[in-house]
Order: C-alpha cells, then sequence, then structure tokens
C-alpha cells in the first residue's frame, strides 16, 4: 500500500500543480464575488479534493497504466488501498490548507486600507469556526469519495461516472425537494454542536468500509 501511496503521489505530481492553479484562480473569484471570507476556500478544498480523485483514475484508463501497474510488484488490493490513502491524504491536506490559507487572508485583510477590506463583508472566522468548517468539509469530501471510488473500482472512470450522476446529482435533488426546509432548521443546531466531529469520524468509518469493498471490486474486475 505505501508502494501505491507513493506511486499515486509522484504519477499525479504535475496534475496537483495544475490543480493547485486553477484551484486558487477559483478560490479568488468565489471569495470576491460572494464577499466571504470562508466560501472560496471551502468550494477550493472541495474542487481540488474531488478533481484529485478523478485525475487519479482517468490516469488509469489512459495508455493502459493499470494494467502495466499490476506488472510490478503490486497486487491489486494493495493497488485500491493505495489509492483510498493518497486521496485521504490529499483531503486531510486540503482541510489543513483551508485554515491557513482563511486565517492567512484574514490577517492579511486586517492590514488593507478600508475601502478594500470593505470586499468582505464578513468578520474574521475564529479558530473554533474554521476547525469545524474543515471537518464538514472533510465529511462531504470522504462520502463523495466512498461512493465514487467503488463506482471506478468496479467500471472504471467512464461507466462508474454515469452512475455517479445519480447519486450525486439526482437523489440529492430529490432529497433537498422534498426535505430541503426540515434540513435547513436542524443544519444550524448540527454545525454550533459537536457534529461535526462525529460526523467526520462516522465519514471516516464509511471510508474505510468503502475501502473493503472498493477492493473486493477491483479483484473481480477484467481490465
Amino acid at each position: 500500500m505505501k508502494t501505491m501511496l507513493l506511486c499515486d503521489l509522484v504519477t499525479m505530481r504535475q496534475t496537483l500543480r495544475q490543480l493547485a492553479g486553477s484551484v486558487l484562480l477559483v478560490l479568488l473569484i468565489v471569495t470576491l464575488a460572494t464577499r466571504d471570507l470562508l466560501g472560496g476556500p471551502i468550494a477550493g478544498g472541495y474542487m481540488f479534493s474531488f478533481m484529485y480523485l478523478f485525475n487519479a483514475f482517468g490516469m488509469d484508463e489512459n495508455g493502459g497504466w493499470a494494467s502495466f501497474r499490476l506488472t510490478l510488484p503490486l497486487t491489486r488490493r494493495d493497488v485500491m488501498l493505495g489509492r483510498y490513502a493518497s486521496v485521504l491524504a490529499v483531503i486531510v491536506g486540503a482541510n489543513v490548507l483551508l485554515v491557513l490559507v482563511v486565517s492567512a487572508l484574514a490577517t492579511l485583510w486586517q492590514g488593507m486600507p478600508p475601502h478594500i477590506a470593505s470586499l468582505l463583508s464578513q468578520e474574521d472566522p475564529s479558530l473554533e469556526a474554521l476547525a469545524r468548517m474543515a471537518l464538514l468539509l472533510g465529511s462531504l469530501l470522504l462520502v463523495s469519495a466512498s461512493f465514487a471510488m467503488p463506482c471506478f473500482a468496479r467500471f472504471g472512470i467512464t461507466k462508474g461516472s454515469r452512475v455517479l450522476l445519480m447519486l450525486f446529482f439526482v437523489v440529492p435533488t430529490l432529497v433537498i425537494a422534498q426535505f430541503g426546509s426540515e434540513l435547513a432548521g436542524s443544519l444550524s443546531t448540527f454545525v454550533t454542536s459537536s457534529g461535526p466531529l462525529v460526523l467526520f469520524l462516522s465519514m471516516l468509518a464509511l471510508y474505510a468500509l468503502s475501502a473493503l469493498l472498493s477492493v473486493r471490486l477491483y479483484e473481480t474486475r477484467e481490465l
């Protein structure tokens, strides 16, 4: 698994640089457009992590890399567990960067002239608020990856993306349309309690179960 983790991070090194540039641009645009110090980094963190996930599996299907990799001293179990480890590392890294970037922006903004500082309407977030937002973002990324990666392990990214269209767009839309008001009312209470930490730990458990399922699916897949 360690070999596959390092292999993923090395082969995706150039892609990570390109993603970082795109995410930085999105971060600045969203932050200025919404006048919200949290909105841009959260959108950027989600975008960076999920685009890494799609690009990593997409690389497997480009040039027969998935088949060639199995000629190395790696089992299919090692491949899939290493992929889960690399995605988890990126998710954790994105959340740490979220806290650092928002803290840096808040400090930088305090020294700006009033006519520039007025571009952001939100007060500086506290460290506790940043931690809660990072936990919620991490939970969202973990649950997204937990459903996406078994689909990719079984069908590959081309067919798996069609399944994800149903999971990530149609189903959430129906749920929000049916229970939107109830969800909005309970969310404010949830965010201000210990809910984000409990949710994050629960999503870690779901992520581990998803890894075991993906191993089984990948071992039976024909490449």
